[in-house]
């Protein structure tokens, strides 16, 4: 894969495989779901980085086309990954996004670079979950950590430590 994703020529060729874990093709997101969004951005940000593909179409974990979404739609989906970054990401990994032209209508893409490559430390980089609880005056704040973090923190951690109440 070319990464950065800068053009229409950088874009992974019809027929490739497209379950890897450096590149994530998607037909359409919910720029109002930043969870999900954070979510994504630390799973790239942890391994090698990647791009997100918005506006493409997939069977099974063949790439099909690039049909694009409509340009009415993709306006917010650059801002919405720039936020969840910032706003539910430690430490604010690095993303940057291109829109490419398709006929009427868009390709979206989200480059995600490393957390390596800009923080000093190889820490991960988690995502917040802040959600509050329908019908009840509760705010929930946690980090989670995706990918391969949670396995190799907790082989540090001796069993006999852990105490259980009751």
């Amino acid at each position: 894969m070319t990464f950065p994703i800068l053009q229409e020529t950088d874009l992974p060729v019809l027929g490739s495989k497209c379950e890897r874990s450096d590149i994530d093709f998607k037909a359409m997101v919910d720029s109002s779901d930043t969870l999900e969004l954070a979510k994504g951005i630390a799973a790239l940000a942890n391994t090698v980085g990647g791009s997100v593909v918005i506006g493409a179409s997939t069977r099974g974990s063949q790439l099909l086309d690039y049909p694009g979404i409509a340009k009415k739609d993709a306006g917010k989906i650059p801002e919405a990954y720039e936020k969840a970054a910032t706003n539910r990401c430690r430490p604010a990994p690095q993303v940057a996004s291109n829109v490419l032209p398709r006929g009427s209508r868009v390709v979206v893409v989200i480059n995600i670079w490393p957390a390596a490559v800009h923080t000093a430390t190889l820490a991960p980089i988690g995502f917040s979950i802040n959600q509050s609880v329908e019908g009840a005056r509760l705010l929930v704040h946690a980090w989670a950590f995706p990918s391969e973090w949670d396995r190799i923190l907790a082989s540090y951690i001796p069993t006999n430590s852990v105490h259980q109440t009751t």
